[in-house]
This record gives C-alpha cells, structure tokens and sequence, in this order.
C-alpha cells in the first residue's frame, strides 16, 4: 500500500548504499523507485544493475530477487517505477524490455530466488494500443486496473485486469508531445489514488498533471 510523506527528518538515516556506485548487496547503481511493505521491508528498482533489490526490515545489505538484465520472466531490464499493492503484489516498469511486471504476492510468501513474475502489459515496443515504450512508472488503482506512464509515446494507458491492450487515458494518442492541455512531455511518475484521481509528472511541462478517470 502506499505510504504519505509527511515530513523529512532532519537527519535522516542510510539505509542502504555507500556513497558510490555498485552492484554489491549494500550497493545500487540508479535506484529508480522504492516500495516498503507492510512489514516495512523495502523494494528497490536498481536500474543500471537491471535488479529488484529487496531490504528486510532493519538490513543494509539486500537480496537480489531477479536474475540480471535480459527479457527472461526472472529478469528485467533497466527496471524503474514500481507499485506495491495491499496485497503484497509488486509491479515494476520494465523499461528497455517495454512491458509492467507483476510478482504476485512477494510480501506474504518464501521466495524462490530468482523470482518469477508475469507480464502484465505490454512485452512489444511500440506505439499501438497492445504495445508499450519506454514505461517509467506504474500504478494500479482498487480495481486493478494498471496505469502506465509512457515516457516514449508520451501518454498514460490503463490496463483492465487480464487485458492484451490498454486504453489511452493521458496524451494526444499519436506520439507527439505538445502544449496544450490535452499533451504530455515525457511522462515519468504517476499515482491513482482511491478516488480514482490520476496524478502524473509531466517532466518537460515542468508540471503535474491529475484528472479523473472512472474505470
């Protein structure tokens, strides 16, 4: 589930890093995104070492869930946003290999290393309605339905549950990027609250776009 930031202490603790880049177990290499769980395990998108790192609670040192860069269902590829869901589901953007992963159940259960996740969007670069480029995040909604922010086709697309194509919902449908109200400039971050209320970062707007979208 997702958790608020309310306030930033002042001398905030290290969890995790040394300062330099790395691929050792207390190292990262562009961590994109982080998910803490409800037993305050923490989930880290390691991108350049194309890793899913995950920090028990109180460890500096993370196990490595995935195994290395590749299109593999054990593997991803430049990894970036993620999403935690209240049941324990992680999402992750899978960026260079053009789809969102899902690895069912990763707070509740014994993991078999590496772990084995499912496609669920996407898996075809592209720019038509079944296809997905350069995801940055995800985020799914109570329904399940999964959003996706698409930094290449500039646009937001929601997957219902089990769908083989998305519904555009952000962006001018063809590519472009543009200035007017309906456009999106390399979309990165997205959050869908309970409302349905649709939050995304609109990185060359200098922006942050939101709208309702029912499902």
């Amino acid at each position: 589930m997702p958790w608020p930031c309310l306030t930033w202490d002042q001398n905030p603790v290290v969890i995790t890093g040394t300062g330099s880049y790395g691929s050792g177990s207390n190292q990262l290499n562009e961590p994109r995104d982080v998910c803490i769980d409800s037993f305050w395990n923490i989930y880290v998108t390691d991108a350049f070492n194309h890793r899913i790192q995950k920090y028990t609670n109180g460890s500096s040192f993370g196990t490595t869930l995935t195994s290395g860069g590749g299109s593999g269902l054990s593997q991803v590829n430049y990894p970036t946003g993620s999403y935690l869901d209240s049941n324990g589901n992680l999402y992750v953007a899978d960026y260079f290999n053009c789809r969102i992963m899902k690895y069912a159940n990763i707070s509740f259960t014994s993991l078999s290393i590496p772990i084995v996740g499912q496609v669920v969007a996407g898996g075809i670069c592209g720019s038509g309605l079944n296809q997905i480029k350069d995801p940055m995040d995800v985020s799914v909604d109570k329904l399940g339905h999964i959003y996706v922010s698409e930094y290449g086709n500039n646009r937001v697309t929601r997957w219902p549950p089990g769908s083989t194509s998305g519904i555009l919902v952000a962006g001018l449908g063809n590519g472009a990027n543009g200035s007017n109200s309906s456009a999106l400039y390399w979309p990165s971050g997205i959050f869908v609250d309970r409302n349905f209320t649709t939050y995304i970062a609109d990185t060359y707007r200098y922006g942050l776009a939101y709208q309702q979208i029912r499902p």
